[in-house]
């Protein structure tokens, strides 16, 4: 999903997000949710108890993720700042030192590419700035700038409020038990992502090296 106009946020990724499931068929039929059909149930008779309900989850875990990043977007609109900007802002302050753009992409899922164009993005906006490795000159390493944390100690308190009407329909007892579920699932596709990967492509990942025109990582 690409990322939001720096001049037109609300053409950006929020529109793409909110639209993202009126009317959209993925291939193989996970994401099946045209309108015409019931997307939760779709292709799923015959498919044994178990698996069709992790399929349910899955649908719905993808959907409620767009619609509730679609939701911060749009909250944080007014500022220029996008969701994906603040979480890879948020990931990087809480490294225990500044991290490259590799080990950026690597620890949030994402390309190098888009590593760079957001953090090329955030750096102009002020709130990150971008530096020489000292031990590796072509390692870039991204480092949180004042305005990042002036910027979210201000929004937080309202932003945190925004979010627990978001997921008001729970009970606080509902809230911890998703959070230890969501909990496991995140430790487990770690695992899973490393065994995919394997160490080779592990050290690899969100990295072009084979391209002379973009040495920086």
């Amino acid at each position: 999903m690409r990322e939001v106009s720096e001049r037109k946020p609300q053409f950006g990724n929020r529109a793409i997000t909110l639209d993202l499931f009126q009317g959209c068929r993925y291939k193989g039929n996970i994401l099946d949710m045209s309108p015409d059909r019931q997307w939760l149930e779709a292709s799923l008779e015959g498919v044994p108890a178990a698996q069709a309900q992790c399929v349910r989850a899955f649908r719905l875990l993808m959907v409620q993720g767009a619609l509730l990043r679609g939701l911060l977007d749009r909250e944080l609109a007014p500022s220029g700042v996008t969701a994906q900007q603040g979480a890879m802002l948020s990931w990087i302050d809480a490294q225990p030192e500044p991290p490259t753009i590799s080990a950026v992409a690597a620890g949030m899922a994402m390309t190098h590419q888009n590593v760079k164009q957001i953090a090329s993005a955030l750096a102009r906006k002020g709130f990150l700035e971008i530096v020489v490795d000292a031990a590796d000159r072509r390692a870039r390493r991204l480092v949180p700038a004042a305005r990042h944390r002036r910027f979210w100690k201000r929004r937080n308190a309202d932003d945190f409020a925004a979010v627990q009407t978001w997921l008001s329909v729970w009970t606080d007892e509902e809230v911890s038990a998703v959070v230890e579920l969501l909990r496991r699932l995140h430790r487990h596709l770690q695992v899973q992502a490393r065994t995919a990967d394997g160490p080779a492509a592990g050290r690899g990942r969100g990295r072009r090296t084979s391209n002379p025109r973009e040495p920086f990582k």
